[in-house]
């Protein structure tokens, strides 16, 4: 904003909420302070939006996030969102469909389901199916769904819809039954596994994104040993690591037993490096495989000679959510007759720890 290049800058999200909830007189209000005095407004985001409400897409024009519903009932231990957004609110069937259909006409492909928690939405199968039948949509990625509401019927509708991503992300936070339950998840280890085999086996080709707290008070070593196995052996395809932010208002917040931060972020180092090799061997697997991607950056490839590959265009396979995953690197003989959004086959040739390489090998442009 001193420079210039940022005209009026305005906060959303729980941000505000949080401020408002900050204790009169504190560290955290007066740095706060600081912050509210450098915007220019706020926007309440916090809120469920109908399909004619105006809205800025920040996004590709060929994806878009769509919420369902907001708020939520879990009351996890180490979160503030109840606190600051409320209680489980859901967002009408046919609005979101209709919000969809005109995100169709756009050119919009692919549509991505949030929510603080997308499984505990009551028709989302229906939602799944009814946005399955609008012609220009090609996929369907669902995040945030929470373990305790995954449902049979939910997964058979994944493995038999074929515009619905073999891809889930599912937090499952710990493996541990002590800190499971301190979290508030509603679940124990044998849930988690029983889920996780029961989507491999409905799904074979399922990619699994989960994230993980480490340092949660009362973790003890031979938990965080439990955890680091559990990772080995369940071979999860995406996973994120957090340490435990303590936030004031949680019920975690004092809680016996809180960890250092030095010792959080140790675990966080070793589960990071466990799964990278576990993210290579699967990315391994995967060569001479041929994956559909969509193409989200064309670039030159004599910039790209010098580097592990080259490739003159950048994208995602059915494995890779936006701004979180990985990206395939590809080669294509004929870029000229390549656009932004288009969804092109590309054979694996390479790999590294999160990312593929490969060489486009269906010249003919997708645009369905």
């Amino acid at each position: 904003k001193k420079s210039g290049s940022c005209k009026k800058l305005y906060i959303a999200g729980c941000l505000p909420r949080y401020i408002e909830n900050i204790t009169t007189g504190s560290k955290q209000e007066k740095e706060y302070k600081s912050v509210l005095l450098n915007i220019d407004g706020i926007i309440d985001s916090v809120k469920i939006y109908g399909c004619f409400a105006p809205k800025i897409k920040a996004t590709h024009p060929w994806l878009s996030y769509v919420k369902i519903s907001e708020g939520c009932n879990n009351n996890c231990a180490y979160c503030l969102i109840p606190k600051l957004r409320g209680g489980l609110k859901l967002r009408a069937t046919m609005d979101i469909i209709k919000e969809i259909e005109i995100l169709s006409k756009k050119n919009v492909k692919e549509i991505i389901f949030v929510a603080q928690d997308t499984t505990l939405h009551k028709d989302l199968t229906r939602i799944l199916k009814k946005t399955a039948k609008i012609r220009n949509i090609r996929w369907i990625r669902i995040m945030y769904a929470h373990p305790k509401h995954i449902s049979k019927k939910l997964i058979s509708l994944m493995a038999n819809e074929r515009k619905i991503l073999k891809y889930i992300d599912l937090p499952l936070q710990h493996c541990n039954d002590k800190i499971l339950k301190l979290m508030n998840r509603g679940y124990c280890k044998s849930d988690i596994e029983r889920i996780v085999n029961l989507l491999r086996e409905k799904i074979p080709e399922i990619v699994i994104r989960t994230t993980f707290i480490v340092g949660f008070p009362g973790e003890t070593e031979k938990d965080f040993d439990e955890l680091k196995t559990f990772v080995k052996s369940m071979k999860f395809d995406r996973v994120g690591v957090f340490p435990f932010s303590r936030e004031n208002g949680t019920k975690a917040y004092n809680m016996k037993g809180q960890i250092q931060e030095k010792v959080k972020n140790d675990r966080l180092k070793k589960l990071m490096r466990l799964q990278e090799r576990i993210s290579y061997v699967k990315n391994k697997a995967l060569m001479g495989k041929t994956l559909d991607v969509i193409v989200e950056k064309i670039v030159d490839a004599d910039k790209t000679f010098k580097k592990r590959m080259t490739y003159n265009f950048i994208g995602r396979s059915y494995r890779d959510a936006p701004d979180i995953d990985g990206f395939v690197y590809a080669y294509s003989f004929n870029i000229s007759k390549i656009k932004l959004g288009d969804i092109v086959k590309v054979r694996v040739n390479g790999c590294s720890t999160h990312d593929l390489y490969g060489v486009m090998i269906d010249s003919r442009r997708k645009t369905g």
